[in-house]
């Protein structure tokens, strides 16, 4: 039997490059993502091999015989006669005639006869004679420890399948949750709402359910718990709600209750509270970046045709802002976390803004020194959420802001749009490429190889 201790990322990285004849088993408490992990690992093989692999869903539990091994029909043996044998069922078939994703979840909580058929998918990639697809991947799921009603699994079944312990990790889970999507209304934003992401990222210990002596936490079946699925949830039913940035309202608190259960929503709840008292908001920071005395920011500006517009250079010259003075203490500090929320909020905040051509010139400024002030990476996710926006608008932000922002987004890459060489050509700088674009690259690399 093979079994390793593994992360999510290593899983993703590990798990797609294996052979379709390399049955999969993933062990873990429940709630940590394990199905969605199995589409994540199928949408990697569609990408490594260049062909769709969809996702076939079998939920052992719930099979009956013949549901698993499908009905018998009478055939005409040649020379015997009639006879019975099985038909094999609806979702068996589907993997057989095109590649497919075979995903058998709740493994272990199915009767001994539904086992066995398991056993003989696994061992010999057929059923009842029918053979699977030659492309098709067969990959397994089980709640795994005493607090779980479920079956044995037989060492002979463990055998044949390569197996891996999944361990949670909040890192992979807060990378994932921070990943810029497009929402259903065409506008990019962080997964999972920075409210939830920023919680994690201080209190990492309440995202999945707690291990019996683990920091002295005890695990109670009958009371309700978070893991990473009733995160997901929560995160869903308040942006359906629309409330997902009013933590005040009483909505908002019974959903947390709910899903996470009372000790995990109380101590959100403080962190929400306390965070709204000292909170840099994508308001503050489009606004107010670069306003310098605290009483100030919140106040309309007021600006004049006659007031002259600036350049990037006297935008920077401009004396430290209040805003612009926490954003590089938390630069200084390292406080990546922080940072990310930060951003994540800049993001929100443009999209609920109606932004157009008539973009006032203190966003402007107050842009132009943030992407200066921020890390790389970090300018990197703000700039290029706007190009995912399906937003006609964001592309005229792009126009907009272009001049006090373009700059520091090629600084990225090495250029400096205000070196030119005689003929007017940009200079390159020679500059050390910056971590996170090698790792993108030596990825995408290590992918096109696997190939």
């Amino acid at each position: 039997m093979t079994s390793a201790v593994i992360s999510i990322n290593g899983l993703l990285n590990l798990v797609p490059k294996l052979p379709p004849s390399d049955s999969v088993l993933l062990r873990g408490d429940h709630g940590i993502g394990k199905s969605a992990l199995i589409r994540q690992i199928a949408a990697e093989v569609a990408r490594l091999t260049g062909h769709p692999l969809p996702v076939v869903d079998v939920r052992i539990s719930q099979m009956s015989d013949g549901d698993m091994i499908g009905l018998p029909k009478f055939k005409e043996i040649p020379g015997i006669g009639e006879a019975t044998t099985f038909a094999p069922p609806a979702w068996y078939m589907e993997c057989v005639r095109e590649p497919r994703a075979l995903f058998l979840d709740e493994f272990n909580r199915g009767t001994m006869e539904i086992m066995q058929a398991c056993f003989q998918i696994v061992l010999d990639r057929c059923m009842n004679g029918v053979p699977l697809h030659p492309e098709t991947r067969v990959y397994a799921a089980i709640n795994n420890g005493a607090l779980y009603s479920v079956n044995t699994m037989d060492p002979a079944l463990l055998d044949r399948l390569a197996v891996f312990d999944l361990v949670p990790d909040a890192d992979d889970w807060l990378k994932w949750a921070r990943e810029i999507v497009v929402n259903a209304k065409g506008q990019p934003e962080p997964r999972i709402h920075p409210n939830i992401t920023g919680f994690i990222a201080m209190q990492p210990m309440f995202l999945d359910p707690p291990r019996n002596g683990a920091g002295g936490a005890s695990y109670d079946p009958s009371e309700v718990h978070p893991s990473r699925r009733s995160w997901d949830r929560v995160d869903q039913t308040l942006k359906f709600m629309g409330i997902q940035d009013d933590h005040n309202n009483p909505l908002y608190y019974q959903t947390l209750v709910s899903r996470l259960g009372n000790m995990t929503a109380a101590t959100m709840k403080r962190y929400l509270d306390t965070m709204a008292q000292t909170r840099l908001t994508g308001a503050m920071v489009l606004d107010d970046y670069l306003t310098v005395d605290k009483a100030d920011i919140g106040k309309k500006k007021k600006t004049k045709k006659t007031d002259p517009v600036l350049t990037p250079a006297e935008v920077l010259a401009q004396p430290i802002g209040f805003v612009q003075d926490k954003i590089r203490k938390l630069i200084v500090e390292n406080k990546l976390d922080t940072l990310n929320q930060v951003v994540d909020d800049v993001i929100a905040e443009i999209e609920k803004r109606d932004l157009s051509t008539k973009l006032p010139m203190h966003i402007k400024y107050s842009l132009c020194a943030l992407f200066n002030d921020l890390p790389h990476e970090l300018r990197y996710t703000l700039y290029t959420s706007w190009g995912k926006s399906a937003n006609p608008k964001r592309q005229e932000l792009i126009t907009e802001t272009h001049e006090y922002v373009i700059n520091f987004v090629l600084n990225i890459f090495g250029y400096d749009v205000n070196k030119k060489d005689d003929k007017g050509n940009m200079i390159t700088e020679q500059v050390e490429e910056p971590a996170f674009l090698k790792a993108k690259r030596e990825a995408e690399a290590a992918a096109a190889a696997a190939q």
